[in-house]
């Protein structure tokens, strides 16, 4: 079975693993229980600084049914890996909340959504708690010098200072561009455009 929306199969998270001689390995699924891989959508994985927790986005799969997407945790023990549950960033069961990143603490999660009070198409969202047992606070939109009407996401965090995410709102050489930006202080910089070979028209 093919998903509606793309016409493909349906995504599911895999492992490569790379040996001393940098060679990586053939991909496997991740798991094979089906709490990680389901039969719907799973993609944007991503593992906390003491590969403990995997953050990754679930979609919804139902014909004629308009379903978003949210994103999940999951603790890794060993190499199994628990029931996941849904984090919560607000938006109801239609809206896409997708791509987690998270500071090396866990405190701030960055993630793309759709919710409807913000700059326009997708935006990069951000948001805070105070300690991993509790949940996070009520999200916040990056603003103007991140966001713009069209489409952003993908977010990457490196260092909790640099930012790495696509946009085809900002000036870019054609569709998705990748950009960056770094934080000095509070304030997140304008994003540079990482240019040819990464971008292309």
């Amino acid at each position: 079975e093919n998903d509606e929306g793309t016409g493909s199969s349906f995504t599911d998270l895999f492992l490569v693993k790379q040996d001393k001689k940098l060679v990586w390995s053939t991909p496997n699924l991740l798991e094979t229980e089906e709490k990680i891989n389901t039969a719907t959508n799973e993609g944007s994985p991503m593992m906390n600084s003491s590969f403990t927790t995997l953050y990754f986005t679930r979609c919804g799969n139902e014909k004629a049914k308009r379903l978003g997407c949210h994103i999940y945790k999951s603790k890794k023990t060993g190499r199994n890996y628990s029931d996941p549950e849904i984090i919560d960033l607000g938006g109801d069961s239609t809206s896409r909340i997708l791509h987690p990143t998270l500071s090396e603490d866990e405190m701030t999660i960055y993630f793309t959504a759709d919710f409807p009070n913000g700059q326009g198409g997708t935006d990069i969202w951000y948001a805070t708690r105070e300690s991993s047992s509790e949940d996070f606070d009520r999200p916040k939109n990056m603003g103007p010098t991140i966001n713009t009407p069209d489409n952003e996401g993908f977010p990457f965090l490196r260092s909790d200072t640099v930012l790495y995410f696509s946009s085809d709102g900002h000036v870019g050489m054609g569709g998705l561009d990748v950009f960056k930006t770094s934080k000095s202080g509070k304030e997140w910089g304008p994003p540079v455009n990482l240019g040819y070979p990464l971008n292309s028209n």
